[in-house]
């Protein structure tokens, strides 16, 4: 038979599985994931069976099955030279150590023929509907579609596939709340942690996870179910551990990430709000970092964002509350709109760039910068023809806002000219601002 060298570098743990036939060594070629495929070059002197390669022509479904694939011969020692070359291609300490995660064959049913998981849907086949996907919840997506997956492509032994068995049973029986199980890749969230760049929110999963776990233990009707599900997991991660073990690890990982990371119901990281100010200004300057780490971590960036805060309100009714004011004493008299402050999104386009197509037939505002550092404002339906025109002399860049229709566009082009000589800026066409009654002071 074949024998299959399995390496996780994330984890650091390998497996070996030994007498598999042609077939089975195939049909798990194609459902694992993998980044380096190594052959070693005792297939190339196998002159009998199916699987030939080299002088001894070119047949088999292994040799089918790697043709199209890209793969690298190897000679020596399989498992000791295989470790090597992921030592080297990851970058690993030369005295990294691997678990051996290998499970013995002894007491396991047989895997699904080739032809089998391909009929059901197993192993994906264009025009074979999945089985899986008619047997599962539509919500059953993932990594738990997965795990379900492959158990049938790799059945564990009797007392394992009794244990899961069992467990689900108990699971539709409780009468009380059970956890969500949350699904996370171990894989992945290793090389997070190892690397430092585990975020807000994964460190919410893990926490999520352990207290699912806590929530089991707690429970006396869930209990049994923490018992039956050790099993299963140490075959599939290779880790033996104490259920008491387990628990006290858990309350420890619980209890550091609730030191460290913003939870929900926790109500100490609103985002500023002062009257005068839309609230979607600040939500979209602060949502982006606030209730990610409890503040006493960063109490002086949260001060620091505060005073900013008060100091922009203080601006504001200082300087532009007037305008506002001066805006609509004069034009609500008369029908018009009244003068308010809104939330804006102003635009760049630079000196290459084009308007999006979303401007097509939208009023918008701009502003040309001129090479000469003088300013243009003006106001029009069709913002690229007008890019368009004013570049036909010179390269020149814009900023632009959309604004609702074309008489709040007239309004904020005259409060512009009026209002940007007043603050230092160099206007070409303030003399434009001079038929307006609004916008003065």
């Amino acid at each position: 038979g074949y024998c299959m060298i399995s390496i996780l570098e994330t984890i650091k743990t390998y497996s070996e599985e030994d007498g598999l036939t042609e077939e089975a060594l195939v049909t798990k070629l194609r459902t694992c994931r993998y980044h380096h495929l190594f052959l070693h070059t005792s297939l190339r002197h196998n002159s009998s069976g199916t699987s030939r390669w080299g002088e001894y022509g070119e047949g088999g479904l292994l040799w089918g099955e790697c043709a199209g694939k890209h793969f690298e011969w190897f000679d020596g020692i399989p498992l000791t030279d295989l470790l090597c070359k992921v030592r080297e291609l990851y970058g690993l300490d030369h005295e990294a150590t691997f678990r051996n995660v290998t499970v013995s064959s002894e007491k396991k049913p047989h895997p699904l023929y080739l032809g089998t998981a391909t009929q059901i849907g197993v192993l994906p086949t264009e025009g074979i509907p999945c089985l899986l996907k008619v047997l599962l919840p539509s919500n059953c997506l993932g990594l738990p579609l997965l795990y379900v997956r492959d158990l049938l492509l790799n059945p564990p032994a009797y007392e394992i596939a009794l244990a899961i068995q069992e467990s689900c049973k108990l699971m539709s029986q409780v009468t009380c709340s059970i956890p969500e199980f949350t699904s996370l890749s171990a894989a992945k969230l290793v090389r997070l942690l190892e690397s430092k760049e585990t975020n807000h929110i994964e460190f919410r999963r893990i926490r999520n996870v352990v207290d699912e776990i806590l929530l089991l233990y707690r429970t006396s009707e869930l209990y049994p179910i923490l018992q039956m599900l050790l099993d299963p997991t140490e075959m599939a991660t290779g880790l033996k551990i104490e259920c008491e073990t387990l628990v006290n690890e858990c309350e420890l990982v619980s209890q550091k990430i609730g030191e460290v990371i913003f939870l929900d119901g926790e109500i100490d990281q609103g985002t500023s709000a002062f009257s005068f100010i839309p609230t979607e200004f600040f939500d979209d300057m602060e949502s982006s970092w606030r209730g990610r780490v409890k503040r006493i971590h960063a109490e002086s960036a949260f001060a620091e964002v505060e005073r900013a805060a008060e100091a922009l309100y203080i601006a504001v009714m200082e300087d532009f509350v007037p305008i506002v004011s001066r805006v609509r004493a004069l034009v609500s008299p008369l029908g018009g709109v009244k003068g308010e402050i809104s939330y804006v999104t102003c635009v760049e386009i630079g000196a290459r760039e084009q308007p999006p197509p979303s401007t097509i037939g939208a009023s918008s505002v701009y502003i040309m910068l001129r090479p000469d550092k003088l300013l243009y404002v003006g106001q029009t339906d069709d913002l690229v023809g007008r890019v368009r025109a004013h570049r036909s002399k010179e390269d020149m860049q814009f900023l632009y806002v959309v604004v609702p229709g074309k008489s709040v566009a007239s309004q904020l082009e005259t409060l512009l000219i009026n209002q940007l000589p007043l603050q230092g800026f160099r206007l070409v066409n303030k003399a434009d601002g001079n038929h307006r009654n609004f916008g003065t002071s």
